[in-house]
Order: structure tokens, then sequence, then C-alpha cells
């Protein structure tokens, strides 16, 4: 597939995520907690897959993603192994809260799922956009975060500012 056909395809998957996110918070506003988890889990899941589009790499399992992400962008530490827990722990969330009858998620784990999607979206964006294939983690000492959160302010023309704690 050509460089730009990838390009966009990254961009439709982290669009979708994106939606899938809005859910997730409006689920969890709503109090919808299991629901709120799932796209939670999903929003992590496409943005995920948006970075496989970069690769012109796609599975038909949800373990194919998981395992291609951690050996290409993980182990090679393009990413931080952080979002490998990530990843892992959301999938493993939504297994748990879609198939088992009595599994109960709790509103701080929940939380916690908006907080690791918002910040593997941020990432996952920065990466899709700067289009380079090295190492997120900064020369200059900054978290991928922080390096992100200082990329979308110069891009809006804003100066960076701390988000409040425990921030959405």
């Amino acid at each position: 597939m050509p460089d730009q056909k990838r390009r966009e395809l990254a961009q439709y998957r982290l669009e979708k995520a994106e939606e899938c996110y809005l859910a997730a918070r409006q689920l969890y506003e709503g109090n919808l907690l299991r629901d709120s988890a799932n796209r939670s889990y999903y929003a992590i899941f496409h943005a995920v897959r948006a970075i496989l589009a970069l690769d012109d790499v796609d599975f038909k399992k949800h373990s194919g993603v998981i395992s291609y992400f951690q050996q290409h962008y993980i182990k090679t530490q393009i990413f931080d192994v952080r979002f490998s827990h990530y990843l892992r722990d959301a999938f493993s969330i939504r297994q748990n809260s879609d198939y088992e009858d009595f599994y109960i998620i709790s509103r701080d784990e929940t939380k916690t799922q908006l907080l690791h999607a918002r910040e593997l979206l941020d990432t996952v964006h920065l990466y899709v956009v700067a289009g380079e294939k090295e190492s997120l983690i900064s020369k200059h000492g900054m978290s991928c975060i922080a390096t992100c959160r200082v990329f979308f302010y110069l891009c809006r023309g804003r100066r960076p500012r701390r988000p409040a704690q425990g921030a959405l």
C-alpha cells in the first residue's frame, strides 16, 4: 500500500479510537462502568491498529495485534513498556467484563482505564503525525506524554500547562 494510503488509514483508525474514548467517557459519567471499560479498550486497540497501518500490517485476532505491537514497538523501545501493560490490562478487563457473568469493575479501575486510553491516544497521535519510526523516549529527558503535550500545545499556539490531577 502506498505511504499516503497507510497514513490515511492510520488517521482513520485514530479517529475511530477517539470516538471510542469519547463514548467511554460518557459511559463512565453515566456510571455504566463495564461498557466504559469496553470502549476504553477499543480506544486503545484502534490506536495500536493505527500504528500497524503505517507498517501495512493487520491481524484478524486481537492477540495478533497485541503481539506485533509488543514485538515491533515495545521491545524496540519505540514506545515505553507501560503502553504494553495498558493494552494487556485493558484487554483482560474487557474480556472479563464482557464474558464473566459476575465480574464487577470498580469506578477507580474504570477511571484508570480512561486515563491510560487518553495517554496512549495522545502518544500514538504524536507518533502518527511525526511519521518517524524512532524512539519516542525523548533525548531531552521528557516522557512520551510530556513530549506529546508540548507538541499539541505548540501546534495550537498555546503554552503547555500541567493537567489537573486525575483529569480525564
